[in-house]
């Protein structure tokens, strides 16, 4: 990356030659001092200030580089990186010297670790005398601030040699006077270290603090005073770490970006990371150190609520799903390595959460979801697991069990808490669960087929009423396996052009015509045969394949009626085609655009487009289907209430839906003829749907005694095994041809 940055020039007295300026005694001096506030106030390991000559850099004044390049007193040129700055009047920024393009045709020092690079050219009477840079031996993204600090330690450089050079030029006339403020010198030097953001330090060979800024002050809470009479073992929290610090200091002379933890004068532990270079005399012997320390303590701790929002469940600070699969895997593989040794995994569902968040809102789910986390702490060993899974669904791992029995206790005993009254917002509120269980003396290969195990008992569990537990067993075993086996026959189908649909004629009462057809999917299985609904489509809807299913069935019965529309012009343009929508299907938040879009591509009328919905789904949520509904009549399409009378709609919320037609069903139809209040039941539909203007449709008529009454009770229309069974499409087209009059 190559960031512009004002590089500073300093335009006064005219400058002799750069060399002999460098080389001279004050600017040595001064540039000691640059190189040293460098390396403390970015935090660098190293800092350099040089001439270039020839294909090298003339090191003038360095911290904390490593031999024999201390010593020699030179660099090349190219491993330096300083040929880009000596070509460029802005900062040179590298932030990883191995991706640069920057450093594609340059060489690195072997022995030299620099993964990172900042420099600048130092220019006196904008000239460009020398060049300043600080290296890390770690990959960083060097900041504008960064930048910034360097360029003003350069300008302050650039001062004081113009100054040098002045004197210079004084010496070589005689009548001309200037004295040099040395005073002003070590000023902006001092102001440039006390005034820097970052903690600086300086201690002696023995550790003694022999300086610190403001920074250091205030992040350790010190006054002058404390700081004058510590030693840097006395901030230390860690003897080791410590210890650990000095040794790379006086092996490597330097430290970068070191994690420690340091203690305030309040005895308060900081986390912290430490940059420090050694000190040497000219003979190389270690005269002291500096550095600079940064406070990440605020930073570890959100560090530490990601990892905790990654492995924990927000809400009851158990171990999430994740955790607890990491966990069930270890002890998986714990158990092939031992003989002998076992483990189980409870699955729990509590019974009645949802009319818990239902009645007394989310805020008491909440609630109950804490309390149940801590009583099932109560109810395992410390060595045990407990983690919640999602929404109401909790796991336990057993560790190192004895027995089935051993896991039934447990089992038993977290019903037994649960089952207990637990206080929400004042109130008692009675809950319970299912608890299904999974044996790892079962045999498993896999954690995720542990779970699914104990998740297919816990189902098993609630079957047999709630409030027990089941253990996994060869029975479930091979039911699951069946399931498993036939949701993948079922993916297969889909691809395959297995399913197919068969049309049920919906019969006019008055001339016993057809006056629409309903769409009914069948799965012509390879080795069962014909499927009917019944028996696949309960696994579609457990496994969310039957919003795919029910898409394919919309698309295909609206292009079957458009081609009899188009075949049979005469008859089936007044015939509707009825498409049941399931649950899932009704909550997509694309509905209506996917129902447009099908109906755009098979080119059919939405006015011969019927909707049927199950009674159940549209009351489940009123105001929202009457939204989605009224966009969808609005269109032209009919909906239809389908086996109405078997849920709970009232006369209000049926009078706040756009429902145009209502199936009664068949449950009442067959009860019209014996003593029971069937006929009663259908009266009131009919009558009820008249007073609305909404037709009704009886289904699941079977008798001539059954079609006589509903005449005599006034049904227009109706469907049943009575008129036909369902057809394929070659006879549904047949009885469209002979429906022509």
């Amino acid at each position: 990356m190559l960031e512009v940055v004002s590089n500073p020039a300093v335009r006064t007295t005219p400058s002799v030659s750069a060399g002999t300026i460098l080389r001279t005694v004050e600017s040595r001096e001064a540039l000691s001092r640059a190189t040293r506030l460098a390396t403390m106030a970015l935090r660098a390991p190293v800092a350099f200030l040089g001439l270039v000559e020839n294909d090298g850099l003339a090191l003038l004044s360095q911290s904390g580089l490593p031999e024999p390049w201390r010593a020699s007193g030179r660099l090349p040129l190219d491993a330096s990186f300083a040929r880009l700055v000596k070509h460029s009047r802005s900062a040179v920024v590298i932030d990883n010297v191995t991706t640069s393009p920057l450093t594609r045709d340059l060489s690195p020092l072997e022995n030299y670790t620099c993964r990172a690079f900042l420099g600048l050219g130092v220019r006196v009477s904008d000239e460009q005398i020398g060049i300043l840079a600080v290296t890390d031996t770690q990959s960083r993204r060097w900041s504008t601030s960064d930048v910034s600090l360097l360029s003003d330690i350069a300008a302050t450089v650039a001062r004081d040699l113009d100054i040098i050079a002045g004197i210079g030029e004084a010496a070589a006339r005689p009548n001309l006077t200037l004295v040099t403020d040395r005073s002003e010198q070590d000023s902006r030097y001092r102001a440039l270290f006390e005034d820097n953001a970052s903690a600086i330090f300086m201690l002696g060979s023995d550790g003694a603090i022999v300086e610190v800024n403001r920074a250091t002050l205030h992040m350790f809470g010190l006054t002058l005073d404390d700081a004058r009479t510590l030693q840097v073992s006395d901030i230390y929290q860690n003897a080791k770490e410590r210890s650990r610090s000095r040794k790379l200091l006086q092996t490597t002379g330097a430290i970068s970006e070191l994690d420690v933890k340091l203690r305030r004068k309040d005895s308060t532990v900081i986390d912290c990371v430490v940059s420090a270079t050694a000190k040497r005399s000219p003979v190389g012997e270690v005269t002291g150190y500096h550095g600079t320390i940064r406070d990440v303590t605020d930073q570890k701790r959100a560090q530490q609520k990601i990892v905790e929002s990654a492995f924990q469940d927000p809400l009851t600070h158990l171990p999430n799903r994740a955790v607890f699969a990491d966990r069930l895997e270890r002890l998986l593989k714990h158990s092939k390595r031992r003989a002998g040794y076992r483990f189980a995994v409870l699955f729990i569902d509590l019974d009645r959460f949802k009319q818990v968040n239902d009645t007394y809102g989310h805020h008491a789910g909440d609630t109950l979801l804490t309390m149940v986390a801590r009583r099932l702490e109560k109810c395992v060993r410390q060595e045990d697991t407990v983690a919640r899974i999602g929404g109401d669904e909790f796991a336990v791992l057993l560790d190192a069990v004895s027995d089935v029995g051993g896991v039934t206790f447990v089992a038993q005993r977290i019903l037994d808490e649960l089952h207990q009254p637990v206080p929400v917002d004042g109130v008692d509120v009675m809950t319970g669960a299912s608890v299904g269980i999974s044996l790892s003396m079962t045999g498993y290969d896999k954690p995720e087929d542990m779970v699914r195990d104990a998740d297919a008992a816990m189902y098993r569990a609630k079957a047999e009423g709630r409030g027990a537990y089941a253990v996994f067993d060869t029975e479930m075993y091979t039911r699951a396996r069946t399931q498993i086996e036939f949701e993948s026959q079922l993916r297969d189908a889909m691809v395959g052009n297995q399913l197919a649909l068969h049309y049920h004629p919906v019969v006019a009462l008055e001339d016993g015509g057809v006056t629409g057809l309903e769409a009914l999917v069948r799965w012509d299985h390879p080795e069962r045969g014909i499927l009917l609904p019944g028996e696949f489509m309960p696994l579609a809807e457990a496994t969310g394949l039957i919003v795919e299913i029910g898409w394919w069935v919309l698309r295909e019965a609206c292009r079957q009626l458009r081609r009899w529309q188009l075949e049979f012009p005469k008859a089936a343009i007044k015939l509707t085609m009825s498409v049941n929508l399931s649950a899932r299907q009704f909550v997509q938040p694309d509905l209506v655009q996917k129902i447009d879009s099908i109906l755009e591509e098979t080119g059919l009328s939405p006015s011969s487009l019927r909707l049927d919905l199950q009674e159940a789904v549209v009351m489940q949520n009123a105001d929202l289907a009457a939204k989605l509904l009224t966009q969808l009549r609005d269109r032209g399409i009919h909906i239809c209430l389908d086996d109405f009378g078997s849920g709970y709609s009232s006369l209000k919320d049926l009078s706040s839906l756009p429902i145009s037609t209502l199936k009664i069903d068949g449950s009442f139809v067959r009860n019209m003829e014996g003593t029971g209040d069937g006929r009663a039941i259908v009266q009131t539909i009919i009558a009820l749907g008249r007073s609305m203007a909404i037709e009704a449709i009886a289904e699941g008529v079977e008798t001539p005694e059954q079609l006589a009454l509903l005449r005599t009770l006034g049904t227009r229309f109706a469907q049943g095994f009575l008129f036909s069974l369902p057809l394929d499409s070659a006879a549904a087209q047949r009885l469209i041809s002979e429906n022509i009059k």
